[in-house]
């Protein structure tokens, strides 16, 4: 959607250029896993390949967001994929969450909690949940824990700089902790099983997860547009031999 979509316009024409059709579609890994993180998607595929009707729509659906629509006018060989919606995700932000890391020394807690907004403040004490994901940033009066209260972290990124670091907000008792995301949970957050090796120290494991793609969601891409995708190509390759 940036300056009027105007740089989706040029990959879409360079595609187009190599004799693709092409569309774009959006997919949230909050759909999956309890972490917000839609993204953009774009498949492309050669003009000479018979698309199966059942992979397409004659119209935006669930999968296109309004700046899809507006990046899509006049467009051509533009596609409306079409991909069945995913079952209602089952885990929340509490079912990822390693209960045993270490949390913050007792200054280290008062300074994060000091920095919560009043009203989110106010959302913890009338909350049933016991965590609570939130990201430092700099307001005009300073900075600010803001946190989120629908048991879903926010979008992972990678870990340069202090407020890059997702922050968790404990109910411990009577009293709050607090925390950043452990390693494997941001694995956990990404659909990776608790088997997959994190890669050297605990920034290299952050920043894996952070630059990633949702598990479950490019296995649903794969299972239900890609695949039969693949599976057309192979039997025009072999009508073509």
């Amino acid at each position: 959607s940036a300056d009027g979509g105007v740089h989706y316009k040029n990959l879409h024409a360079a595609l187009v250029a190599r004799n693709y059709r092409v569309g774009a579609i959006l997919l949230d890994a909050i759909n999956w896993i309890p972490q917000s993180r839609p993204r953009i998607f774009v498949i492309a595929v050669s003009r000479e390949i018979e698309i199966p009707s059942a992979l397409l729509d004659v119209q935006p659906n669930w999968l296109h967001s309004d700046a899809i629509v507006r990046a899509a006018e006049g467009l051509q060989d533009w596609l409306w994929w079409s991909l069945p919606k995913p079952l209602s995700r089952k885990l929340n932000l509490s079912d990822v969450v390693e209960r045993d890391a270490p949390v913050d020394g007792p200054e280290a807690t008062r300074r994060n909690l000091s920095m919560i907004p009043k009203k989110h403040r106010d959302y913890i004490a009338a909350s049933t949940l016991d965590v609570f994901p939130g990201y430092k940033r700099t307001r005009a009066t300073g900075q600010m824990l803001e946190l989120r209260f629908d048991g879903v972290a926010g979008c992972l990124r990678t870990p340069e700089g202090g407020s890059s670091r997702q922050v968790l907000v404990i109910r411990h008792g009577t009293g709050l902790k607090t925390r950043l995301l452990t390693a494997r949970e941001t694995a956990r957050l990404m659909g990776a099983p608790d088997t997959y090796k994190l890669p050297g120290s605990y920034n290299d494991g952050y920043r894996a997860m952070g630059d990633a793609v949702a598990v479950p969601v490019v296995k649903w891409l794969a299972r239900y547009l890609l695949a039969p995708l693949a599976a057309t190509k192979d039997l025009h390759e072999k009508a073509k031999a």
